[in-house]
């Protein structure tokens, strides 16, 4: 079974990924830091065994 949520959230972060490394050195640490509060809550949301995207 295949969660589609789970698949766009990992586009979502390929994509801001690829932009923010054209940016250069500000944007991946930008693109870094929301990855990881991103990762964080979703870490989080598995805990509480539900996922709301806002």
């Amino acid at each position: 079974m295949v969660n589609w949520q789970w698949i766009e959230i990992g586009v979502l972060l390929v994509v801001m990924g690829t932009l923010f490394s054209l940016l250069g050195t500000m944007g991946s640490i930008f693109g870094f830091t929301i990855a990881i509060i991103i990762v964080g809550y979703m870490i989080n949301s598995i805990r509480n065994k539900k996922v709301t995207i806002v």
